[in-house]
C-alpha cells in the first residue's frame, strides 16, 4: 500500500494541486513541484492513483495557462494526460514526460534570461534609460521574436499532452470491461448499500448479472457516434429512492480559494418525485440496468423536452428517465458544471401531462428540481440512449 493509498501523506486534492502546478504551469517555472513529482513517482506513489485522485488533478489542471499574456484551456480529461500515463503506461513514461516538461521549462527560462541580459546591457549604454521590470513582467514587454518562441515552445507542448490525453481518453473507452468495473464500483460503496437498506454482500449482488452484458456494450462501443458515453448504470428508484441516489453525487465546485465537491440535492418533496413515471419509453423492469451509447443533451440544446423528444425519437433513440438522468450525473459528474452552466432535462419521465425532471449546477451542487416540458434555455439539452438492457 502507498502513501497515496493510505492517506497519510497527500490527500487527493493536494495531489492533483501538485500534479497541476507541477505539469502544467509552466508560466511560474514550478521546478521544485516537478522535481517532487519525480520522487513521487520513484518511490511508487503514482502508479496506484485512485479514482478520486486522478478527478481531483483534472479538475486542477483545467485551469487556465498564462504564457506570455496568453491563456491555453486544457480540458480536464486531456490535463489529466500524466495522471493516466502514470496508471496506463506506467512510472518511466511519466518520468519520460517530467524531462521533457523540464527541458521545455528550461529553454524558455534561458530565453527570458538572455533577453534580460540582453535589455540591461542596452540600457547600461544609454543613460536616459532605467528599468525597474520583473522578471515577470519581461515575456509580456519582450520583442515579438521572443513571444513567438515563448508561444511555440509551450504551445507545442500543450498540443502534444492534449494528443496523449485524448489518445488516453479513448483508449480508456475502447476497454468496456475497465469502464464497467470503475461504475461497479461506484454504484456498490458501502454507502449505497446502506441506502438501499442492505447489507453490502446481498446489495452486490444485484449488480454482478451486468457484467454479462460486457459483449453488447463491446458491439455497442463499435457503432457508438464520436462525443457518446457507452454507457451508464441505473439504479432504479425501487431500489434506492432517487433523492438518497442525488445525496450520494457528487459535483465538483470552484468557489474562489476554496475547491471542492459537494453532494446533489433535490427541491422536490418525495412524495413528488414518486410520482414521475416513464413517458412513452420501455425501461427493464430490474432493480438495476445499463442505458447504452448515451448522447449527453449537446444535441438538443436550447429546445424544450417536447421540441427534443421529437428530435430524439427521430434518430431512433430514447430520451432518458429520471433514473438515467440522476445515473449520468452519478457517474459522469463532468456533464453538469459550473463553469459551463451545463445542464438537462430527462423527457423520458414526466409528472402529469407537462411537468419534466431536470437537474442544474446550482447553489451548493447538483440539483434535482423539475418544469414545464414547453420550457426552454441555452443551458438545457435532453440527453439520450440508444437503448436499454438488463443483467442476465
Amino acid at each position: 500500500m502507498t502513501n497515496l493509498d493510505r492517506g497519510s501523506e497527500y490527500g487527493p486534492e493536494e495531489m492533483g494541486k501538485k500534479l497541476h502546478e507541477a505539469v502544467l504551469r509552466f508560466d511560474s517555472f514550478h521546478m521544485k513541484e516537478i522535481d517532487e513529482i519525480r520522487r513521487l513517482i520513484k518511490d511508487g506513489n503514482l502508479p496506484n492513483l485512485t479514482y478520486e485522485q486522478a478527478r481531483h488533478c483534472a479538475d486542477w489542471t483545467g485551469d487556465a495557462l498564462l504564457v506570455d499574456g496568453k491563456s491555453y484551456f486544457m480540458h480536464g480529461k486531456e490535463a489529466a494526460v500524466v495522471l493516466e500515463m502514470a496508471k496506463n503506461l506506467g512510472a518511466d513514461a511519466v518520468l519520460k514526460e517530467l524531462d521533457e516538461a523540464e527541458r521545455k521549462v528550461v529553454e524558455v527560462k534561458k530565453i527570458i534570461e538572455n533577453d534580460k541580459a540582453k535589455r540591461s546591457s542596452e540600457q547600461r549604454t544609454d543613460t536616459q534609460v532605467t528599468t525597474t521590470e520583473s522578471e515577470d513582467s519581461l515575456s509580456e514587454a519582450a520583442t515579438p521574436k521572443l513571444g513567438e518562441k515563448i508561444r511555440d515552445t509551450a504551445k507545442a507542448f500543450f498540443q502534444k499532452a492534449q494528443r496523449q490525453g485524448q489518445e488516453i481518453f479513448e483508449r480508456k473507452f475502447d476497454d468496456p470491461v475497465k469502464e464497467l468495473k470503475r461504475q461497479f464500483d461506484i454504484v456498490t460503496q458501502e454507502q449505497y448499500a446502506k441506502a438501499a437498506g442492505m447489507e453490502l454482500k446481498e446489495y452486490r449482488v444485484i449488480f454482478e448479472p451486468l457484467k454479462a452484458r460486457i459483449q453488447e456494450i463491446a458491439e455497442i462501443q463499435k457503432e457508438m457516434p464520436e462525443g457518446h458515453l457507452p454507457f451508464v448504470i441505473v439504479i432504479s428508484d425501487e431500489l434506492i429512492s432517487v433523492e438518497k441516489q442525488m445525496a450520494l453525487t457528487e459535483i465538483y465546485v470552484d468557489s474562489g480559494d476554496k475547491k471542492t465537491y459537494r453532494n446533489g440535492y433535490t427541491s422536490l418533496i418525495p412524495e413528488a418525485i414518486k410520482e414521475f413515471k416513464p413517458f412513452n419509453v420501455n425501461v427493464p423492469d430490474e432493480k438495476a440496468y445499463l442505458a447504452l451509447d448515451i448522447e449527453i443533451g449537446k444535441d438538443t440544446l436550447n429546445e424544450s423536452p417536447d421540441e427534443a423528444i421529437e428530435k430524439i425519437k427521430g434518430l431512433g433513440r430514447s430520451p432518458l428517465t429520471l433514473e438515467e438522468g440522476v445515473a449520468l450525473l452519478t457517474h459522469h459528474p463532468e456533464v453538469f458544471n459550473f463553469k459551463d452552466k451545463s445542464s438537462a432535462w430527462m423527457p423520458g419521465s414526466r409528472r402529469g401531462d407537462r411537468e419534466i425532471p431536470r437537474i442544474m449546477p446550482q447553489g451548493g451542487g447538483a440539483k434535482l428540481s423539475s418544469g414545464q416540458s414547453t420550457e426552454s434555455d441555452r443551458y438545457f439539452g435532453s440527453p439520450s440512449c440508444k437503448s436499454r438492457i438488463a443483467g442476465v
